[in-house]
C-alpha cells in the first residue's frame, strides 16, 4: 500500500539534450523547452538509476501561500477556488483568521441513528441456537504466505498460450499479478492484473499479536456473508498447545465454545468469547470455524505467549579452601516475602582454579567492537 510494486523494461538506449527557460512575473508563468533527440552518439550506454519512493496518496508538502484578512463571512478554500457563503450578521466583530489559498479544507461531520443493526451482536438478544454439526471437522485456513510460488520456466502451447499453475495462499485478500514477456528481437509486453480470494462465508478473527500469561480478554471474530441468501449457523473456537498440538480449550475458555450467528446476505456480524490465558505455554494455536449449511470457513494460527514474570538471578561467591567447611545463606531468597515468587533453579559452579573465570571472559574482552579506554585497560590487565 505504501510502496508501489511495478516494473518496466526499456532495453533501447537513447540520449537527448534539452535547453529550457522559465519566467515568473506576478502570478503568470511562462515556460519553454527545446529537446534534441540523439544529440550525442557517444552516450549510448547512459544508465539511469531509480530509487524507492513512498506513496504519499496525493499529499503534497511543497510551497504554501497564505494571506491575512478580516473575514466578515464564512469562507472555504479548496483547490484555489473560494466560495463565500453569506451568514447572518452578528453584533460581534469579525475575527481575524489565516486561510490557505491552495490547501484543502477538512470538515468533520457527526450523525445520530436510532435504528438497530440486526448484524450487531449487542442487539442479538439472544443469539440463535447453534444447530450446526461437525464444526470440529471444518478445515481451517493456515497458509498465510505473502507470495505465491510457481516455476519461472514457462512454455507456450500450439496457440501461443502460456499456462501458469500455482497454489494460492489461503489469505482472504486481494492479490496482484505481474508478468513480463519478451522475444529474442526485443519485442516486449507486460500485464498487470488483480485477483481476489474469498468465500461465500468468511471469518476474520481479531487475534492479538501475542498473549500474556494471566490475560483476561475478549476474543472476537467477524463473520461475513457473501452468498445470495441470509445465513444462520454456528461458530466455535478451539485452542491448542502450539508445541504438542494438544487441545487446551477448557483451560482458556470462560464462556461456551459454540456460539450461534445470524447474518444477512452481503452483511457482516461478529461473535466473541471470554478467554483467560494460563501459565506454562510458550505459544498457543487458535482455530476459529464457522458453518451454515453447505458454507463453512475457518482460520488457524499460532500466537506467542509472553511471560508475566521477571527472572531474577542472585549470585554469591563461595570461597573455600581444601579441608575446610563453611556455611553460606542466601538471605535475599530466604527472607523474600513475595507471594508470587517461584524458585526456578539452583546452580552450583565449582572450579579448583579461580583463574578459569578470567579465561572464560577473554572472548568477550577480545571481541568487544569498540576500542574504548575501559576495554583496552581490561585487555592489558
Amino acid at each position: 500500500m505504501f510502496k508501489k510494486n511495478s516494473w518496466g523494461l526499456n532495453v533501447l538506449s537513447y540520449a537527448r539534450g534539452s535547453r529550457n527557460w522559465q519566467s515568473n512575473v506576478s502570478f503568470l508563468t511562462a515556460h519553454s523547452e527545446l529537446v534534441s533527440e540523439d544529440w550525442n552518439k557517444y552516450l549510448t550506454n547512459l544508465k539511469t538509476k531509480n530509487y524507492d519512493k513512498l506513496n504519499w496518496f496525493g499529499y503534497n508538502y511543497g510551497r504554501r501561500n497564505y494571506e491575512y484578512e478580516n473575514l466578515g463571512s464564512f469562507a472555504v478554500a479548496m483547490n484555489d477556488e473560494v466560495e463565500e457563503k453569506a451568514m447572518e450578521k452578528s453584533e460581534k466583530p469579525a475575527k481575524k483568521r489565516f486561510r490557505s489559498l491552495n490547501s484543502p479544507v477538512f470538515a468533520n461531520a457527526s450523525s445520530t441513528s436510532t435504528g438497530k443493526d440486526k448484524n450487531d451482536q449487542s442487539v442479538l438478544d439472544p443469539l440463535p441456537e447453534v444447530n450446526e454439526e461437525g464444526l470440529s471437522e471444518v478445515k481451517a485456513r493456515s497458509n498465510f504466505n505473502e507470495t505465491a510460488f510457481f516455476y519461472p520456466h514457462l512454455t507456450t502451447n500450439k496457440d501461443g498460450e502460456v499456462i501458469v499453475s500455482f497454489t494460492i495462499p489461503e489469505s482472504l485478500t486481494r492479490w496482484k499479478f505481474m508478468s513480463l514477456a519478451h522475444t529474442k528481437d526485443l519485442k516486449t509486453g507486460m500485464l498487470n492484473g488483480e485477483v481476489v480470494t474469498q468465500k461465500e462465508l468468511m471469518v476474520y478473527p481479531n487475534a492479538p499479536r501475542f498473549f500474556r500469561e494471566g490475560d483476561k480478554m475478549v476474543f472476537s471474530t467477524k463473520i461475513t456473508n457473501l452468498s445470495d441468501k441470509d445465513l444462520v449457523g454456528g461458530a466455535e473456537l478451539f485452542f491448542y498447545d502450539a508445541i504438542t498440538m494438544k487441545k487446551i480449550s477448557d483451560q482458556l475458555l470462560v464462556s461456551k465454545s459454540k456460539i450461534g450467528f445470524d447474518v444477512s446476505k452481503g452483511k457482516s456480524t461478529s461473535v466473541s468469547w471470554e478467554v483467560t490465558v494460563p501459565e506454562g505455554y510458550s505459544a498457543i494455536t487458535y482455530k476459529i470455524v464457522a458453518k451454515s449449511g453447505n458454507f463453512s470457513d475457518g482460520e488457524e494460527m499460532a500466537v506467542p505467549v509472553l511471560t508475566n514474570r521477571m527472572l531474577v538471578t542472585e549470585s554469591m561467591p563461595l570461597p573455600i579452601r581444601g579441608n575446610q567447611t563453611k556455611s553460606f545463606k542466601f538471605d535475599k531468597l530466604i527472607n523474600n516475602q513475595s507471594n508470587t515468587l517461584k524458585h526456578h533453579k539452583l546452580t552450583l559452579e565449582f572450579t579448583s582454579n579461580p583463574a578459569w573465570y578470567a579465561i572464560q571472559a577473554l572472548p568477550y574482552l577480545m571481541e568487544y567492537p569498540y576500542e574504548c579506554a575501559e576495554q583496552t585497560f581490561s585487555r592489558f590487565y
